[in-house]
């Protein structure tokens, strides 16, 4: 089923994905990364990652806030550092920005959009990257 143009969801669905942009955004400029390069989300009141606390290996969205809380600063090496992954996530973020206010003023269909967009191939991209910067991140743990 797809959101066609003309119904009131895909403006609402378009505005809430440009507000969710827009906080995750908001966040990363209020929070202070951690030099640890992971945890920065704890200053949300958040637990430390479960993962790391158990294993004391990272799970692959180790790093995440602290990537993006790098990237508003411009702060691109150590964002790196933090999750390399985050990085492709972030420019997928702030790309989004534009295409959902645009889409939610032009009350374009979601899924079609979506799909002309290549979400897919994004979204699989995403994880790909995801899973091999936490394959080379526990390598690089097990070989020191």
């Amino acid at each position: 089923m797809d959101l066609g143009r003309g119904r009131w969801w895909s403006r609402v669905i378009w505005g809430l994905t440009a507000l969710c942009v827009i906080a995750v955004l908001a966040l990363a400029v209020i929070l202070t990364p951690s030099p640890a390069g992971t945890g920065t989300h704890t200053q949300l009141g958040m637990a430390p990652c479960t993962v790391l606390v158990l294993t004391g290996y990272p799970c692959p969205s180790c790093g995440l806030t602290t990537c993006f809380a790098h990237l508003v600063r411009f702060q691109v090496l150590d964002a790196f550092r933090a999750n390399a992954a985050g990085v492709l996530i972030f420019l997928v973020l702030v790309a989004l920005l534009p295409v959902s206010v645009h889409a939610m003023v032009r009350n374009m269909p979601v899924l079609s959009t979506l799909v002309f967009l290549k979400g897919d191939t994004v979204l699989a991209l995403i994880c790909a990257v995801l899973i091999i910067d936490w394959v080379v991140e526990i390598l690089t743990i097990l070989a020191s």
